[in-house]
């Protein structure tokens, strides 16, 4: 009996992943379709990407506020350099250097600042300059 409560408290998270997932498919005959799994997991893909980075910021013991301002920066970019040049190889290179050096900020002024400050005035100001490049490329 012991084995199986270990077992439960062990995998519970999977199990209710299990037990939501049967219940959302009671509900519809296309939840289980391979064209919603595929759906699902692309949708997923870079709150997963983001999350995995953020696993060993939080397992550091400090905090990242702007990673959805880094995200739309780069977005942003890649999105003005993909129009420019018409490379996607460019565009590429350009939004991960830019994540490089918004990271690389952060990073360095959290060596001399609680990452919480750093962090929450470096979502402002890279918020306010993917704005800023939102509005000077006339992106939707």
């Amino acid at each position: 009996m012991n084995k199986l409560v270990d077992y439960f408290r062990q995998n519970i998270s999977f199990i209710a992943l299990l037990v939501l997932g049967g219940f959302v498919a009671s509900f519809t005959p296309f939840f289980w379709t391979s064209e919603n799994i595929v759906n699902i997991f692309s949708q997923a893909a870079i709150p997963m990407l983001l999350s995995l980075g953020l696993c060993f910021v939080i397992g550091s013991g400090q905090i990242d506020l702007s990673v959805g301002s880094i995200t739309a920066i780069g977005a942003l970019i890649f999105g003005v350099v993909s129009n420019i040049t018409g490379s996607l190889m460019a565009a590429t290179t350009a939004a991960c250097c830019a994540g490089i050096i918004c990271g690389s900020i952060n990073g360095l002024l959290s060596t001399f600042i609680p990452s919480f400050i750093v962090t929450l005035a470096s979502m402002a100001s890279f918020r306010g300059a993917a704005l800023f490049l939102r509005i000077q490329n006339q992106l939707i």
